[in-house]
């Protein structure tokens, strides 16, 4: 669920900062700001305003540092990622077995241990909404009978 999450946070960031470079470097270019186009009123209106979006785009990047949070999110999403294979990977061996063993204990609570990692580099605030989505669809892909946890 945290994966899908932050896989979606990072897809909004990274269009978000795509739509910031390309209004930055369009303004910044000559044979850009130089078109026809821009020559009618409502041309110039818009050339204004990306010129102004620009500069304030410019302006509020180094304190945004969203590349920051790209990476942020990045990590985060890989980390959670990388758990629940480790996770998928562990019930998968303790359903061979068909029981839990003390090093099948130990690599849980290891794994215990990196999603608290996780969960404190994370937001201090996740939209509730969009968490409680992912938990359905999981639900629905995932059904409760398939989720397997031995006798002992």
């Amino acid at each position: 669920m945290n994966a899908r999450y932050y896989a979606r946070r990072l897809h909004a960031f990274k269009i978000g900062n795509l739509v910031a470079d390309v209004v930055v470097a369009l303004t910044a270019s000559a044979a850009f700001v130089g078109l026809v186009v821009w020559r009618s009123d409502e041309g110039t209106w818009l050339l204004a305003t990306l010129v102004a979006t620009s500069a304030i785009i410019s302006a509020l990047r180094p304190v945004l540092r969203v590349s920051d949070t790209i990476d942020r999110y990045s990590k985060l999403h890989y980390g959670y990622l990388e758990l629940f294979y480790r996770i998928e990977s562990l019930v998968s061996e303790m359903r061979s077995v068909e029981r839990i063993d003390e090093d099948h204990l130990h690599r849980a609570s290891e794994l215990s241990d990196r999603f608290r990692a996780l969960e404190l580099e994370g937001d201090a605030y996740q939209n509730q909404k969009k968490l409680l989505k992912d938990q359905e669809d999981i639900e629905r892909t995932i059904p409760a009978d398939r989720l397997w946890l031995p006798s002992q």
